[in-house]
């Protein structure tokens, strides 16, 4: 079982930044808005606002989260897509 996060964000949004601050050192990729192949990857995922983070159980979307949140909610997402079967 595998778990990819991957969060949406842009330079100027300062939330963005905040969320970057409150997941440091946690495994996600990060993917700029700004670059068009990476906002036409956002607009097939109906992202709409910024940050917006997804986290992937066995490539299959499982959770879509909008807004800043704390590490100790990160490690709660995953653990609980760990404990979750597939």
């Amino acid at each position: 079982m595998t778990i990819k996060v991957k969060k949406f964000s842009a330079d100027w949004c300062s939330s963005c930044k905040t969320l970057s601050r409150n997941l440091e050192g946690k495994s996600y990729e990060e993917l700029n808005v700004a670059d068009e192949e990476i906002a036409k990857e956002a607009r097939e995922n109906g992202i709409r606002n910024l940050p917006t983070t997804l986290f992937y159980k066995d490539d299959v979307l499982a959770l879509k989260k909008v807004g800043v949140f704390s590490a100790k909610e990160y490690d709660d997402i995953v653990e609980k897509l760990l404990e979750t079967a597939p």
